[in-house]
């Protein structure tokens, strides 16, 4: 995995100097230098998201993802105590009901900014 770490270093180090000229190009109104210097970075942004994306595929990177719904009133209603209710009785189903409903709605990041 260090192998990895000296390109993604490399990368980094090779980005920081083509910014570096391509501010300067663009500075002095060098409109070829500047052309030339965005195409070089564009191709090393290109490589440096090819080279993550494959890291991401990797079995050695793990995802962990966790889902939140203990402050929705579904699960509120669920998880409160009743006295006249047995366990799981209405409360199950309206906790089904609430989690199909969840499965047609999109996902946050998804969803229309208002």
């Amino acid at each position: 995995m260090r192998g990895i770490g000296i390109v993604t270093d490399h990368f980094k180090v090779t980005r920081a100097g083509l910014l570096q000229q391509f501010d300067a190009a663009v500075t002095a109104g060098d409109g070829f230098g500047s052309a030339t210097l965005a195409r070089a970075l564009n191709e090393t942004n290109s490589l440096i998201g090819k080279l993550t994306g494959e890291l991401l595929s990797s079995p050695l990177i793990q995802h962990n993802s966790v889902n939140l719904v203990m402050q929705s009133p579904a699960a509120s209603e669920f998880f409160t105590p009743s006295s006249s209710a047995t366990p799981l009785s209405g409360r199950s189903k309206a906790a089904v009901d609430w989690l199909e409903s969840a499965k047609q709605s999109p996902a946050l990041e998804h969803r229309a900014a208002a």
